[in-house]
């Protein structure tokens, strides 16, 4: 109900215990959890949240997957102020929230935003070009 324009989501949870306890406080039939990669490609997506694994080493593959398919897409990356992030995150555009930590990045290549958005964004946010 909150949500009524959303057409799926999907979540990558490998997690046992947590994608079961996702589901049972969440049976929305539009919430497909994977235990690996989605089986939906990834440029049919509108946005790509990154918040998993559980090392450092696990969410920079996850990065640099989602690099390598040069999504057009906006991709929002949690944990931000870990620089194994930073670096992994090869986009065109990075625009990051640091006023509290931990720090949260939204990135994008060529015109995943509109003007309008980017000239919203105010002198909090960091914006700076990668390429």
């Amino acid at each position: 109900t909150v949500y009524p324009a959303l057409r799926w989501l999907d979540s990558v949870e490998l997690n046992d215990e947590w994608r079961h306890m996702v589901r049972e406080r969440d049976p929305d039939e539009r919430l497909t959890l994977y235990n690996g990669q989605p089986t939906r490609p990834l440029y049919n997506y509108g946005l790509v949240f990154i918040d998993d694994g559980q090392s450092s080493e696990e969410r920079v593959r996850s990065i640099e997957f989602v690099v390598r398919a040069g999504l057009n897409v906006p991709v929002v990356i949690h944990d931000f102020e870990n620089p194994h992030y930073r670096h992994a995150a090869d986009f065109e555009w990075v625009m990051e929230y640091e006023a509290e930590t931990p720090h949260t990045a939204i990135c994008w290549n060529g015109l995943a935003l509109s003007e309008a958005q980017r000239e919203a964004n105010d002198a909090e946010i960091y914006l700076n070009t990668r390429g």
